[in-house]
């Protein structure tokens, strides 16, 4: 329970925000991996959507909760468009 209790309160949110927000984050990383399948066989579809949801992910749980995301540029905030070709 003290580990519980500690990530809890390193990430400053109770058992239910927790909860809601991991489900939030596993469902969107199982999204983004169905996206990456279907560009694996198909590579005319889904040819950004799966780093698109990784990267907003990334802004979530690292950036936001550093406060460091609202320090960024807009166009770093939503994905750099130019920098983003060559991603799945």
């Amino acid at each position: 329970m003290k580990a519980l209790r500690r990530h809890l309160d390193e990430v400053e949110e109770s058992y239910f925000e927790h909860l809601t927000h991991a489900l939030g984050f596993s469902l969107t990383l199982l999204w983004a991996a169905l996206c990456c399948l279907v560009h694996a066989f198909l590579p005319f579809l889904c040819e950004k959507r799966g780093s698109q949801l990784i990267k907003g992910l990334h802004e979530k749980m690292v950036l936001d909760r550093k406060g460091l995301g609202r320090n960024l540029h807009p166009e770093q905030q939503s994905g750099d468009q130019a920098g983003n070709t060559g991603l799945v």
